[in-house]
């Protein structure tokens, strides 16, 4: 990449980490977000619809908010948020790089995180981006099983403790793991590590 393309693709990280946080600093706390917020003071095994990690993390926040003194709650979880986004798209672009150097990877990248809703999900919804984290490990690791020559353990226990906490986050996760077995279910590669490794 020229020095020219560089500081373009920089000035584009720094004007999309100030639009996000231009929408942590004015986006007031909706419904979701509070209900989440809300789990920290009442840590549970389950909330309703929802797995219990989001409550734990929140009551982990909750008392440290407590202890510095922020109210109301949920500056730490606005924070944490951005965090997990930041490590998730970073994690993606080096993805990206080392999976598949000749594609614009800077570019795919900057692209999903200018999106709408990927500025609101990395800035406001605690479940969608820890969950977006958790999966994007699960996913990698599973494509690490899949395509090295010889078996290795350390894929697969992250590919299982990666789905595991995004299970433990939302439900939905499952729908990932089915969506991954009918993928692998379309080869022959797949369906041997299907009913082999995986």
């Amino acid at each position: 990449m020229s020095l020219k393309g560089l500081r373009s693709e920089t000035a584009l990280w720094g004007l999309l980490l100030c639009l996000s946080i231009a929408v942590q600093w004015t986006v007031p706390m909706i419904g979701d977000e509070a209900y989440f917020v809300s789990w920290g003071a009442n840590p549970a095994l389950g909330y309703y619809d929802h797995p219990p990690l989001t409550g734990w993390i929140s009551a982990v926040l909750w008392q440290v908010e407590t202890w510095v003194g922020f109210f109301p709650h949920g500056v730490l979880h606005r924070l944490t948020i951005l965090l997990a986004g930041v490590a998730t798209i970073f994690w993606l672009r080096g993805y990206f790089k080392s999976r598949h150097p000749e594609l614009p990877y800077g570019a795919l990248v900057i692209a999903f995180v200018a999106l709408p809703a990927s500025l609101i999900m990395f800035n406001v919804f605690m479940n969608d981006t820890l969950l977006t984290f958790f999966l994007l490990g699960f996913l990698i690791a599973t494509e690490k099983a899949f395509r090295s020559v010889r078996m290795s353990w350390w894929p697969v226990i992250f590919a299982g403790i990666s789905f595991g906490l995004a299970l433990s986050i939302k439900y939905s996760a499952g729908i990932f793991f089915l969506g991954l077995v009918a993928y692998l279910l379309v080869s022959s590669a797949g369906r041997r590590f299907l009913f082999g490794r995986f």
